[in-house]
């Protein structure tokens, strides 16, 4: 093809490759011995795992790159001893030598060679987001979403609900864990809410269910609403029966009703009824239970 005129290309593709790393104080081959962030000013060793390279395929270097997208530091990528070539599921450990992590945030930056001999590079991911699938709450108890972000840069921090923003953006320099408090959780605030990490790598997002709940208390009083100065009798009534026919209530000395081991099948309306010499005076009281 030809052209005249100033053009540009743009080339994409899709491509298996990609790196996980984590740092840790000792050389070693476990991931769960390594941790998503290194410590400022502490000798560090990377572990590495590239997956989606075919042998002869290999990682030749890592770079630190800074947030404006300066190397701060190349370090040379070797084979783990022992650790044999890998494969492309499964991936292949390199041991990076150890360094001093810089006092400034970056990313991390795998160049390699492919199969073909070509040329290859992958940069550390966006934010990764954690929240628990479901969060319980309970009702006008106070309530939290919690939201754990990994980041090695630094990164905006947003709860939505519904996509409306929930509060202001935080703002936070590396990993860190944060809250959406609920002063008083109310059967409104049920649903879906999402923790959303946004940084120059890209976008981090997780979700979780807040299930409101009722806790259930042991005792529950109704009490009448009026006092009296005149002599009387005075009795609870539950559907028109006495409310004493069910074990669990009792009319106490001060005329309240006590009911233990209160239920949702307690709820309903509730008879006081006074009587003396002048006649009977009766009054209703609604009981709900969320």
């Amino acid at each position: 093809t030809s052209s005249e005129g100033r053009h540009s290309v743009r080339i994409s593709g899709v491509s298996t490759i990609d790196f996980r790393a984590g740092f840790s104080r000792k050389p070693t081959l476990d991931f769960k011995m390594t941790s998503s962030r290194p410590v400022q000013g502490i000798a560090t060793y990377i572990l590495l795992n590239t997956t989606g390279l075919s042998h002869p395929a290999r990682a030749d270097r890592l770079e630190l790159v800074s947030i404006t997208g300066g190397v701060i530091k190349t370090l040379p990528v070797r084979y783990y001893p022992n650790t044999g070539k890998g494969s492309p599921l499964t991936g292949t450990i390199w041991n990076i030598t150890e360094f001093v992590p810089p006092k400034e945030a970056f990313f991390l930056r795998v160049t390699g060679y492919d199969k073909d001999g070509f040329l290859f590079q992958r940069v550390s991911n966006a934010p990764k987001v954690v929240m628990h699938p479901t969060t319980p709450g309970y009702y006008l108890q106070r309530g939290t979403i919690s939201c754990q972000v990994d980041s090695l840069i630094p990164f905006t921090l947003r709860f939505t609900r519904e996509g409306k923003s929930l509060g202001v953006d935080q703002l936070f320099r590396e990993s860190a864990y944060a809250s959406w408090e609920l002063a008083q959780v109310t059967l409104k605030d049920e649903g879906f809410y999402e923790c959303i990490a946004i940084s120059s790598a890209g976008t981090g997002r997780a979700r979780t269910f807040l299930d409101v709940s009722v806790l259930q208390s042991p005792k529950m009083y109704i009490s009448p609403l009026e006092p009296s100065t005149v002599q009387f009798n005075l009795t609870w009534h539950r559907g028109g029966v006495d409310a004493r026919l069910d074990p669990r209530r009792r009319p106490l000395a001060n005329l309240s009703l006590e009911i233990h081991s209160v239920g949702t099948d307690d709820a309903g309306w509730y008879e006081c009824v006074a009587t003396n010499e002048g006649g009977v005076s009766t009054e209703r009281i609604y009981l709900i239970v969320q």
